[in-house]
């Protein structure tokens, strides 16, 4: 897997790594993506059902219409919320520690999945397929059958 995080343990290319994020990340962000736009889906309903704006609707299309506003307002409030975060760099991980440098798996036990770019073990790959003599090894049959599809494009 690869993830930016922030090197405070002076890890190197190929270090086996170990990751942390702040106490709290999970839930703040959960919080940030999910309820800032209910709040805003939430707030346009009751705006829209509850005022008379003198707009040619009713009280219930009113209603979803301000519910469609303030959705999209909540979403544009993550955003910027979400790119000021991105720039503190408030949910980058860190890398605590370096388990063992120059890390790398034997290659028997790695092969990448043409369509997507993913490493599989080919022990446990969902679906593989020869071709012009070589076995490819794909991470999900669907990649498969993109990959029998037109092998040109992925290769």
């Amino acid at each position: 897997m690869v993830i930016k995080a922030m090197n405070s343990a002076g890890a190197g290319t190929g270090d086996l790594v170990s990751i942390t994020l702040k106490s709290g990340t999970v839930v703040q962000s959960a919080a940030i993506f999910y309820l800032i736009p209910l709040a805003g889906l939430i707030f346009g309903a009751a705006v829209g059902s509850t005022s008379n704006l003198g707009l040619a609707l009713s009280e219930t299309a009113a209603g979803i219409l301000f519910s469609f506003a303030g959705l999209a307002l909540g979403f544009v409030i993550t955003a910027i919320i979400t790119k000021w975060l991105a720039a503190k760099q408030a949910f980058t991980p860190v890398i605590t520690h370096v388990i063992k440098s120059g890390f790398r798996p034997p290659d028997s036990l790695i092969a990448i999945d043409p369509v997507c770019k993913m490493a599989v073990d080919p022990q446990e790959a969902p679906a593989s397929f020869v071709y012009q003599d070589k076995t490819y090894y794909f991470c999900h049959p669907a990649c498969k059958a993109s990959f029998q599809r037109e092998p040109g494009k992925y290769l």
